[in-house]
């Protein structure tokens, strides 16, 4: 079981009332702890935020605020490692995560995990 990202379309709209419900970020402690419920005590659970967006079935990246409590509602969960990945495509003028404020959450929370 891996965990879903939380921010895609299905999840958003344009309308507050239209019984769509808002993405749940509370995804990241449920599927961590379950997970980890499975593991021996010598084995890790690495949690792999979303931290990207703005293409494919993911219409936006996630607030900072949104990647934090991804984060630690991971580590609450038992996550034991912790994996953002960047990513950079030149030809189609694509970097992810695009927002500077996301990217400087993403290293914040980094210094945090190592403290």
């Amino acid at each position: 079981m891996g965990l879903q990202y939380p921010i895609v379309s299905r999840f958003l709209s344009d309308t507050p009332d239209d019984g769509i419900p808002p993405p749940n970020i509370s995804v990241a402690h449920d599927v961590v702890a379950e997970i980890v419920s499975h593991l021996r005590e010598d084995q890790a659970a690495w949690l792999v935020p979303q931290a990207f967006g703005g293409g494919e079935q993911y219409p936006r990246e996630p607030t900072p605020a949104e990647l934090r409590a991804m984060t630690y509602l991971g580590w609450i969960g038992g996550a034991t490692g912790l994996l953002y990945f960047k990513h950079d495509d030149a030809a189609r003028q694509l970097r992810l995560p695009a927002s500077p404020a996301l990217y400087a959450e993403a290293i914040k929370l980094a210094v945090e995990a190592r403290e």
